[in-house]
């Protein structure tokens, strides 16, 4: 230690002020990069609820996103991914699609349908769903979300180590019965 305290007397200004400029850039840097990789390669979520039980546990699960399915409009159905909440901007949801653009969506009755109901996911656009579907607050409250919504598809559950796995693509049983999808029987107009 006395040894670095006494180079660092030793020191020219100019020196000084050169190592800083240095340090300055090279936190920069590193602060410059990581945005980059979080923004379009992958980042990490931490989710909150319970709407995508059993796929996705809020208690302790650490998850990676990746940004470039979503960056070249690479995403299917049964993806599970992030988006802006329709409800509240601040806030992202995790989702699994389950229906894309020219789809019709049937939705069992409800609370909120009494009779079911059928609707379109128009151009653009795609049908979230959690897979609780008892609990979840999804497309069968909010319709369809613009696929520009959409920040990024969830791939991996990285914490707790015990239970890392890829994040599969098909729902389980009790969250494939909370809507049926089907083809539009003629082409969306362009």
């Amino acid at each position: 230690m006395k040894q670095i305290f006494s180079r660092l007397r030793d020191l020219k200004p100019e020196e000084i002020k050169r190592g800083l400029n240095k340090a300055v850039v090279g936190i920069t840097q590193v602060f410059a990069y990581s945005h980059l990789f979080s923004s379009y390669i992958a980042s990490s979520i931490v989710p909150v609820g319970r709407s995508m039980q059993p796929t996705i546990e809020s208690e302790g699960d650490v998850l990676l996103v990746e940004h470039v399915s979503v960056n070249f409009n690479r995403l299917s159905i049964g993806d599970v991914v992030t988006s802006v909440s329709p409800d509240n901007p601040r806030d992202l949801v995790c989702k699994r699609i389950v229906a894309l653009e020219g789809e019709v969506v049937e939705i069992p009755p409800s609370w909120k349908y009494p009779f079911g109901a059928s609707t379109l996911v128009p151009k653009g656009h795609v049908w979230l769903q959690g897979d609780n579907p008892s609990v979840s607050k999804d497309s069968r409250i909010y319709g369809s979300v613009p696929i520009n919504m959409i920040e990024g598809r969830v791939f991996l559950r990285c914490w707790p180590l015990g239970r890392i796995q890829m994040i599969d693509s098909n729902p389980p049983p009790e969250a494939a019965n909370a809507s049926i999808v089907r083809p539009l029987k003629t082409p969306l107009a362009t």
